[in-house]
């Protein structure tokens, strides 16, 4: 897991937003079958993620209605089990 974090972020300072996304979405469903839904490393990767996706959009890029759908509600539901 740790290994699919530190490529999506190699990636995200690369601007390469779309690749990083995919390991850092991979990452966050391997942590969450693991360890859990509130486990510390679940949540670092649901931040890593929440910030290449604000990165995105401060760039210019826009989420499409079903993206955004996909990337906030099982993330949304993730934060209220705390």
């Amino acid at each position: 897991m740790a290994t699919l974090v530190s490529l999506g972020s190699a990636l995200r300072a690369q601007k390469d937003y779309q690749e990083a996304r995919a390991h850092l979405e991979r990452a966050l469903a391997i942590n969450r079958m693991v360890q859990g839904e509130k486990h510390t490393e679940t949540m670092k990767n649901l931040s890593n993620l929440g910030t290449l996706l604000k990165e995105w959009v401060d760039k210019g890029n826009t989420l499409s209605p079903s993206e955004r759908e996909e990337a906030l509600v099982p993330h949304t539901r993730t934060l209220r089990r705390r």
